[in-house]
């Protein structure tokens, strides 16, 4: 589908591995906001890193509906950053997100995260549809940057296209959101789309989508209300904290 847009605009981007809204409704997912942190790894500081957040969130209690990820960047890494920290709650919900910790409990994790990463950008959007997904089974998660003419008429087509496709996408989560505030590189929306190496990954899902599924993606094109794409790269979920 995004693989020949070629950056153009046209008519038509407790621990568990498991994303906090995969077990969650569509219309619990139209509720969810997110804020991203990008971070890069100093040298020799990636398995201590990862003890930092276990010993600081596991088993931690964590707000209700709100998860916290640690993401690994793979192909495309954005900005230079090897990781990303990703926070998911409820719109309006304020507070923090491991609940009962003490503020010179939080300042010294933080303290200690500094210590071995090096912090880049910080954005922030809400999700607006969500098809979920076994993130065990498909960990890998293409991520499309996007700069959208008509959002209204993106999500009809994404809806209908993949409302459109049965189970082909079972057990491969997608999704589709904005981004509102601190765009990175001024785009406006994303899509993401999980996927595995064994069945063939994302250039299979572009293949069937060309073939299996062509006039689906014909009236995609047709009905998206126009798109430019930003950047795209992916990413594996390490870390989820729920």
């Amino acid at each position: 589908m995004f693989d020949i847009i070629n950056h153009k605009l046209f008519k038509m981007k407790k621990i568990t591995l498991i994303l906090i809204i995969l077990s969650v409704n569509l219309l619990m997912a139209q509720n969810m906001s997110y804020t991203v942190y990008e971070f890069k790894v100093k040298d020799q500081a990636g398995s201590g890193l990862v003890q930092e957040f276990d010993a600081f969130w596991k088993d931690a209690k964590i707000q209700e509906n709100g998860a916290f990820n640690v993401e690994k960047y793979r192909r495309g890494a954005p900005r230079g950053m090897t990781h990303r920290m990703v926070r998911f709650s409820e719109i309006g919900r304020t507070g923090h997100m491991r609940e009962g910790a003490t503020n010179s409990e939080r300042s010294l994790f933080w303290a200690k995260v500094r210590d071995k990463v090096e912090f880049g950008a910080s954005f922030s959007g809400r999700m607006l549809s969500w098809l979920p997904g076994d993130f065990t089974a498909n960990p890998i998660v293409q991520i499309w940057h996007l700069k959208l003419e008509n959002p209204s008429a993106f999500k009809s087509a994404h809806d209908k296209f993949f409302n459109s496709i049965g189970n082909y996408m079972d057990g491969k989560a997608v999704g589709f959101g904005t981004i509102d505030v601190g765009s990175p590189d001024g785009a406006t929306h994303w899509v993401a789309i999980a996927t595995n190496q064994k069945d063939g990954g994302l250039l299979k899902v572009h293949h069937d989508f060309d073939n299996k599924f062509r006039k689906q993606q014909s009236e995609w094109f047709e009905a998206n209300g126009g798109i430019e794409i930003i950047d795209n790269f992916s990413l594996t979920i390490n870390r989820s904290y729920n």
